[in-house]
């Protein structure tokens, strides 16, 4: 299932990605980074650009953040 597409966080497909294949004490902060970072990269055009500022911005907000 493909949470970002183009830069863009598709926010309901992400919520079920965390509700489906995480333990339910990771949930709570998966959520909260999640919420923080959903429109962190609007407006960037390069994809990996996008991607990598995603990715930074769900590791300041996320205290439990594991990078796959």
């Amino acid at each position: 299932m493909q949470v970002a597409r183009k830069g863009k966080v598709n926010y309901e497909k992400s919520l079920k990605q965390i509700d489906t294949m995480l333990p339910e004490n990771m949930k709570p902060a998966f959520r909260a980074g999640l919420d923080a970072c959903k429109s962190a990269a609007l407006g960037v055009k390069d994809h990996c650009d996008a991607a990598a500022i995603l990715l930074q911005c769900f590791y300041k907000n996320n205290p439990m953040f594991v990078f796959p």
